[in-house]
């Protein structure tokens, strides 16, 4: 947030502008993201893993 902080000071008007268009289309579950987002890593890295692990199979066969 900090180098938001930054560039907020130049174009913070603008940036507010945007996130509210954005608003409009999910821009406030996207403020909320950083926070299930630490969850979400967990259980898609799970997944990922998961998916490589079965992709792995395939190529070996």
């Amino acid at each position: 947030m900090g180098g938001w902080g930054d560039k907020g000071d130049k174009g913070d008007k603008g940036d507010k502008e945007d996130k509210e268009d954005k608003e409009d289309k999910g821009d406030i579950p996207n403020s909320q993201f950083p926070i299930p987002n630490s969850q979400f890593p967990i259980p898609f890295a799970q997944h990922g893993e998961q998916s490589e692990a079965k992709q792995q199979t395939t190529n070996n066969k």
